[in-house]
């Protein structure tokens, strides 16, 4: 029944008519792909018994991943209209019960809602939000298990010479900002024998500590007229989870990067996931 549900949800997915595939990456058109994020995102030990939780779930392949590893109970929050209608028709193939999906805003959803949910899904969606930190004190309020799946702020791709994987990776605004000189003494630091794994280290978990992309200026209509793509790096989460108590499990990123090493690995990808301690 799984290989069914990987492949209805993929063959149904509607990214690859509106976007590019290189943009979405290959999981938008291959099942067993989908399978191995899934199994990163949301692995199977962790959902038996559980209520689930899955901001912007595009169609909501979470949804019956979830359930058919035996979770309670699963919800998904996603904008799109469109998207909604395709993803509960895809529900209703396999799953009658047990699940919402529901087409409002994240910041709608979390206002007023009290509910709780012990697993908490993040994925390609916090960097849409333009206010992060009060998003994540609802998130550690309302669970005990977060995971975030997000890109790395494109300046890094653009300064270690990294191909880049979205629709605005020729905007001059990086060339105004970096010049060719500091493409070329990033390129010799990162090669560097004496220095380059240290650097590297640096890069990627401490500079800057709340490190954001360019703003791009793409508002995105229905998350508010504000609102606008802000790609965060992974250690603004490690440390805004472990200053609230959380322990980072690695199983997540682990996998991901074992089955997965084209896509996550620096700077392009990365999933990190956090647990409540009790």
């Amino acid at each position: 029944m799984l290989d069914k549900i990987l492949q209805t949800f993929t063959d149904n997915d509607p990214r690859p008519k509106i976007l590019p595939i290189y943009y979405m990456g290959k999981s938008v058109t291959d099942p067993l792909v989908n399978k191995k994020f899934y199994t990163g995102f949301l692995p199977p030990n962790i959902l038996k018994g559980k209520t689930v939780l899955d901001f912007g779930p595009c169609i909501f392949l979470s949804g019956a991943w979830s359930l058919y590893h035996g979770a309670k109970h699963v919800t998904g929050v996603e904008y799109d209209k469109e998207n909604c209608i395709i993803g509960r028709q895809c529900m209703n193939t396999f799953y009658t019960e047990n699940w919402q999906l529901e087409n409002t805003i994240i910041e709608k959803f979390i206002e007023n809602n009290d509910q709780k949910y012990d697993v908490i899904l993040i994925a390609g969606t916090i960097h849409k939000l333009s206010d992060k930190t009060k998003f994540l004190e609802w998130c550690v309020d309302h669970s005990d298990y977060v995971i975030i799946d997000s890109n790395y702020p494109p300046l890094w791709q653009y300064l270690l010479d990294v191909p880049k994987w979205w629709q605005d990776r020729d905007n001059k605004i990086f060339e105004d900002l970096y010049s060719a000189q500091d493409k070329e003494m990033m390129s010799k630091l990162c090669q560097s024998l004496e220095y380059g794994e240290w650097f590297q280290k640096f890069l990627q978990d401490k500079l800057p500590l709340y490190q954001h992309s360019i703003n791009t200026g793409h508002k995105i209509a229905p998350l508010g007229a504000g609102a606008k793509t802000t790609y965060t790096s992974s250690n603004y989460y490690e440390y805004f989870f472990k200053y609230n108590g959380w322990q980072f499990q690695s199983m997540h990123s682990d996998y991901l990067t074992e089955h997965l090493p084209d896509y996550y690995t620096f700077p392009r990808r990365y999933c990190v996931a956090y647990k409540k301690v009790i």
